[in-house]
């Protein structure tokens, strides 16, 4: 269902409806430093953005320029933490619409939590989603074409993980219990009785 307010800007949600619900809860010296962090640096940079554009990396670029500016870590770090407030009231208020970021901490994550899986991001599935096509045989380009890579050198050298052999030995296995035989043992056993028959002739 669209929702009108996921449109509005970062500025407008900050002045129309954060600091009238938040200043009032807050002590004096923090509505000052709230104020001061919004007017001077949070605003002028990602104002006209919608929330539901300010993704990590940008976030990430614009502290390490404030460092760079020479700003104190322990500004930056307040900074950092107003505007996660911020960020943190809209998802709540649905002013964000559901991103691969959230959908990661509302979702995948509480669910690999239940299994017992931790560490688990959207990467590490990218990178196990190449994997099993290699392991299924899927030609390099073809994993290529699918993971939106620039050359198939990237792809091979960085995403390509190869499955240990014991695992190759375990679904063999099941192979063998399902269909009565190995078909890749079937083929090799057909090809030395051929290569022997040839010997013995």
């Amino acid at each position: 269902m669209h929702r009108p307010q996921s449109t509005r800007t970062f500025s407008s949600f900050v002045r129309e409806d954060w600091l009238p619900v938040v200043l009032p809860t807050v002590k004096y010296a923090t509505q000052k430093n709230y104020c001061y962090f919004l007017d001077v640096h949070l605003l002028p940079t990602f104002g006209a953005q919608r929330p539901c554009e300010i993704e990590r990396e940008t976030v990430q670029l614009f502290l390490a320029s404030k460092l760079g500016d020479g700003l104190a870590w322990k500004t930056v770090k307040e900074m950092r933490g107003v505007l996660g407030r911020v960020l943190g009231s809209a998802e709540l208020w649905e002013y964000i619409t559901l991103t691969r970021h959230n959908l990661l901490r509302r979702q995948l994550r509480p669910a690999c939590k239940e299994l017992g899986l931790y560490g688990i991001t959207w990467h590490s599935l990218r990178h196990s989603h190449a994997t099993l096509l290699d392991a299924m045989g899927a030609p390099l380009g073809t994993v290529q074409a699918l993971l939106g890579h620039s050359t198939s050198e990237i792809t091979r050298e960085v995403y390509l993980h190869a499955i240990p052999e014991d695992q190759r030995r375990a679904v063999a296995g099941v192979e063998s219990l399902v269909f009565g035989f190995n078909r890749t043992q079937t083929d090799s056993t057909s090809s030395s009785a051929q290569n022997s028959a040839v010997v013995s002739n």
